[in-house]
């Protein structure tokens, strides 16, 4: 962000160039009074380390090899370089229809989109729930477990805290299991279904976590736990069985905007944004669009969501940013797809996970170029809103005809890599989970 901007953030300014990966991707800020933690990327031109550590401590589950590799063999372009360069010094005051601006904007998100290697922008299970056909025995023997503090060697643990209505209102009981002095390191536990069992579905036990915020040896060694106290009776025949009820996969884009993300899905006309608030101040940018959402939130959904914002509205001081020469962090727009494979109909099971659709399959992104194409005085509030969100309400009936006029604007995307990299990272999570 440009230090003009009205958003209150700091950043703490590390030298990705002075300490290993592993350092900087563990960095943690305890006191409240300290800055949020950051990588800093001090010279554009030296960029491989910093973006590489980034990248890491954004998706912990794959190696670190498997980013600086990337990046390794496939360097930026000279063009590239200079669009970072420019975009990393500006904040959300700039935003709007410059020339220049929307010329690196759009060599950003294109480059990003269409040569991820260049960028190691592997995808990112951000998110697994599922749930396990555990029987009455199994229950009894978890409890058991949490009765005797089994589990106190390796982890610290939190019983029966309100989480989420769904859970309550289904399950009886819950419980979390954090990695010891890592708290945002957790495994959730909801178990013993309320009343009278239901259908395959709602199972007695379901399991929920953010892989991303683990190393695979960390995954791994909490799954051989639960097989190594014997809560179930067939450990693998339980897991492999487990339905996935929800799997989160996302993308992060570097130095991107999100008011200036503009992103569709075939045959889908649901858009909707936030923050949907009055504005005190008409100037202020950080009211401007921070959250566009694609599709009906009640089923299957994509978002686009500023990551920065988020992490300092919630205070994530767990979450690594990226800061700039100036030591503002840089903008991160994340792209995430929301799949609860029961919402269409279907079943997916652990074992086949890696069959999961693909998180960008149908999706189209346009150039931020097409901002230059609507009227000046809706600029403003296509900013606000999210750009097809305001189509949606500014052209009505006439919004598909629109939508047919923005092909011109329409980005490549390289299929093939992503596709080919989601199918690898969730053979890896599978294997990491039934510890192959």
């Amino acid at each position: 962000m440009s230090s003009k901007s009205t958003c209150n953030s700091t950043t703490l300014a590390l030298n990705a160039h002075d300490k290993p990966l592993n350092d900087i991707e563990n960095t943690k800020m305890t006191n409240e009074s300290k800055p949020l933690p950051s990588i800093y990327m001090e010279d554009i031109k030296q960029y491989q380390v910093p973006l590489a550590a980034f990248r890491k401590s954004s998706n912990l589950l794959l190696p670190t090899r498997a980013y600086t590799a990337c990046i390794d063999k496939f360097p930026l372009s000279n063009v590239d370089s200079k669009s970072l360069k420019i975009a990393a010094t500006k904040g959300m005051l700039e935003v709007d229809t410059q020339d220049k601006l929307m010329y690196h904007c759009d060599n950003l998100i294109e480059s990003q989109l269409g040569v991820p290697q260049q960028w190691a922008a592997y995808p990112i299970i951000d998110c697994l729930t599922m749930t396990l056909a555990a029987k009455d025995k199994e229950l009894k023997r978890l409890e058991q477990l949490l009765d005797n503090k089994e589990y106190s060697e390796k982890y610290t643990i939190k019983r029966n805290f309100n989480r989420r209505k769904y859970c309550t209102h289904l399950y009886a009981s819950n419980v979390r299991f954090c990695i010891k002095d890592q708290p945002q390191k957790w495994f959730l536990i909801n178990f013993g279904l309320k009343g009278k069992k239901g259908s395959d579905y709602h199972r007695a036990m379901q399991i929920s976590y953010n892989p991303a915020r683990f190393e695979a040896s960390e995954i791994r060694q909490f799954f051989a736990f639960l097989d190594d106290m014997q809560v179930f009776q067939n450990y693998r025949k339980t897991m492999k069985d487990a339905n996935i009820t929800r799997i989160d996969i996302a993308l992060d884009l570097v130095c991107v905007p999100t008011p200036l993300v503009i992103v569709a899905k075939d045959r889908i006309e649901n858009f909707s944004f936030k923050p949907d608030i009055p504005r005190v101040n008409e100037d202020d940018p950080c009211t401007w669009v921070q959250t566009h959402y694609v599709g009906s939130r009640e089923g299957c959904y994509w978002l686009v969501y500023s990551k920065v914002e988020k992490v300092m509205a919630k205070d994530q001081r767990n979450i690594v940013m990226l800061t700039g020469p100036d030591t503002n962090p840089m903008y991160i727009s994340r792209i995430e797809r929301v799949y609860k494979p029961q919402k269409n109909g279907s079943v997916k099971k652990l074992w086949d996970i890696e069959t999961t659709p693909y998180f960008l399959k149908g999706t189209n992104f346009y150039s931020p170029k097409a901002f230059k194409f609507i009227p000046q005085d809706q600029v403003t509030i296509a900013l606000r809103k999210g750009y097809m969100a305001w189509a949606m309400g500014y052209y009505g009936p006439a919004f598909n005809a629109h939508r047919e006029s923005m092909q011109r604007h329409l980005l490549n995307i390289n299929h093939k890599w992503f596709k080919k990299a989601q199918t690898a990272a969730l053979m890896h999570l599978k294997q990491t989970m039934l510890n192959d």
